[in-house]
């Protein structure tokens, strides 16, 4: 169905696979509202290592879009415990089209050091 509806054609082409959920079934051209249709695309995953245990996800979340120009929500970053006390890593994935931009930045300055 994904590749028959014109409307669908271009999504039809990048399918690999349907596959069947305990609560939804993909059939046609409706989900209806018991599925969701999630875009993949190839990622890398990054990670800050040796933050300052107060750290905040806006801060390097901002602090990568002034050093990099790559914008990314506050949500889409993941804040962990780090190896030494009072640290903590910060973890984000990013499109392989867009990976180029943050490994030009060899150690990127968060909070205090940005400045």
């Amino acid at each position: 169905a994904f590749r028959s509806n014109e409307e669908l054609k271009e999504i039809g082409e990048k399918v690999t696979r349907v596959r069947r959920t305990q609560k939804a079934w993909t059939k046609g051209n409706a989900l209806g509202t018991k599925g969701t249709t999630k875009v993949l695309a190839p990622t890398v995953v990054a990670e800050v290592q040796d933050l300052d245990e107060v750290t905040t996800l806006r801060t390097v979340a901002s602090a990568l879009k002034a050093q990099t120009g790559y914008e990314i929500a506050d949500t889409a970053i993941t804040m962990r415990k780090g190896r030494l006390e009072g640290t903590q890593t910060a973890r984000f994935r990013v499109p392989v089209t867009n990976s180029e931009l943050i490994s030009k930045v060899a150690r990127l300055k968060v909070g205090f050091l940005a400045q």
